[in-house]
């Protein structure tokens, strides 16, 4: 056995005596926080012992631990009622945990107008694969309140696999060294997916079959075969039928299918044929739910309720461009602040890395880490855009024309999706990063990108190292301090 198999099988062993751990659950969440700050200390002393035999090798290592550990972490101190997003709590019969407690003890599509009942309206994977496995578990003689916590572990497993899968896309472009293991640290740590981790509605689920969709895209432009693509319209049908917003990816998608066709005319008929078949599998899939709902009950078929704290009286020259702040978390009129955030790039950045949530309250010890978590996490992503731009404009780069067109237009159209969210629904949770956290892969893919295109620029890279590891840091250091005083 080569040692990389030998290293993937003591991850995959750690994880799952942390799942483990955590599907029977432990005394204190505060000792098993303690806990994995020893293992967080672990994976560091492994990854130094491991330096010598290659930086790639000791980074993606790392990278891999403490990602998982950070996630298992925080679901574990985080209950299904905290910080979630339309979950409402398990028990109520409406929300997201509702929808989910619905298809666990009726084993069928809902049969009435989902606009009776606040959260029925969005379409059903997510919420299936949760009442399965909430099944499961009771099976097992989980009680019911536990299993129901377990249904985070599930999001946990989501969250994990994006990292898999950004990795994955990430080589499919030459990256190695330290340009890999930069690229991935700014998926890997990013605390969207730490949050994403225990939120237990079906954004983390339509996010990860996206990426997929990407890695496949990517695999079956470079060898056209019927495998790859029918695997990649059950990623695409798939997220839209974890959250309509999966086809987002649809537009820059199809220029890569019309530009495949056109270069390759001589295979006409075969990747015709291969489009039929994608158009079969994954027509169906994204879309029978609220065409369902829209035939039997006239929702429309892009319905979206207005929730949260209307921001609609701001001038959209305030929305776009007034950025001061004078705390790194959110701003909101219940937790004691003068207004709601109403600016959309400061909303955009501090629900990436905060949520729509303000620690000064509960932890505010870890006030300094929050600071240099927004202000390297506001570097990183305009570094992360020059470097995409860079990169796009570049000829003789590791991505080729249809690669960049499709990244570009992706990005574009992800962005346009949320500016025109946050103007048509004008309320404070309009504004969340969760709507397009897909672009976080993204953005480390093109961050690797143009960290290897400065490999000359010593001051550059530096820049760069410098607030990775600040950011890293940071993150980490939020994350964990929450568990501790959340439980102390």
């Amino acid at each position: 056995m080569d040692t990389k198999k030998r290293k993937a099988g003591l991850f995959l062993l750690l994880a799952a005596c942390l799942l483990t751990g955590i599907f029977y659950q432990v005394n204190s969440p505060r000792r098993f926080v303690f806990a994995e700050v020893i293992l967080l200390a672990a994976v560091c002393l492994a990854a130094f012992f491991m330096w010598k035999k290659g930086y790639e090798e000791a980074g993606i290592f790392l990278l891999f631990g403490v990602g998982f550990l950070l996630r298992a972490c925080y679901i574990l101190y985080t209950p299904t009622w905290v910080r979630q997003h339309d979950v409402i709590g398990f028990g109520t019969g409406f929300g997201q945990a509702g929808l989910i407690e619905y298809y666990y003890e009726n084993r069928q599509l809902i049969d009435f107008d989902p606009r009776t009942l606040w959260g029925f309206f969005q379409p059903p994977l997510h919420h299936i694969l949760a009442a399965v496995w909430l099944k499961l578990n009771t099976l097992l003689k989980v009680s019911y309140n536990h299993a129901c916590e377990n249904v985070q572990v599930l999001t946990l497993i989501y969250s994990t696999l994006v990292t898999v899968y950004a990795y994955r896309i990430m080589k499919e472009f030459q990256l190695s060294g330290r340009a890999l293991v930069s690229g991935l640290c700014l998926v890997a740590m990013h605390p969207c997916f730490i949050l994403m981790a225990g939120s237990i509605n079906n954004d983390m689920l339509c996010i990860l079959l996206q990426v997929m969709a990407v890695y496949y895209l990517i695999r079956w432009y470079r060898e056209p075969k019927f495998s790859t693509i029918a695997i990649l319209a059950v990623c695409v049908g798939g997220s839209m039928m974890a959250k309509l917003s999966g086809g987002l990816i649809a537009p820059a998608m199809a220029f890569v299918f019309l530009y495949r066709l056109i270069k390759d005319r001589g295979n006409f008929w075969k990747l015709f044929g291969q489009y039929v078949l994608f158009g079969i599998l994954c027509i169906p899939l994204g879309l029978f739910f609220p065409v369902r709902n829209l035939i039997l009950f006239d929702v429309p078929l892009n319905y979206t309720p207005g929730v949260g704290e209307p921001v609609g009286a701001y001038s959209v020259l305030r929305r776009l461009f007034d950025i001061r702040t004078d705390i790194p978390y959110t701003h909101m009129i219940v937790n004691g602040c003068e207004y709601d955030e109403y600016n959309i790039p400061l909303a955009l950045l501090k629900t990436s890395l905060f949520g729509e949530y303000d620690f000064r309250q509960t932890v505010g010890i870890a006030m300094p880490f929050a600071w240099a978590l927004l202000i390297s996490g506001a570097f990183l992503a305009v570094l992360s855009l020059i470097g995409m731009i860079y990169v796009l404009k570049k000829k003789d780069t590791a991505m080729t024309f249809p690669m960049k067109a499709f990244f570009a237009l992706y990005y574009a159209v992800s962005v346009l999706f949320y500016l025109n969210f946050c103007f048509s629904m004008p309320y404070f949770s309009s504004q969340d990063f969760r709507y397009i956290a897909h672009i976080l892969v993204i953005m480390g893919l093109f961050f690797g990108l143009f960290y290897k295109e400065c490999i000359k620029k010593r001051w550059m890279k530096n820049i760069m190292t410098g607030m990775l590891v600040v950011f890293s840091i940071s993150s980490a250091a939020v994350y964990i301090l929450i568990g501790l005083y959340q439980w102390k």
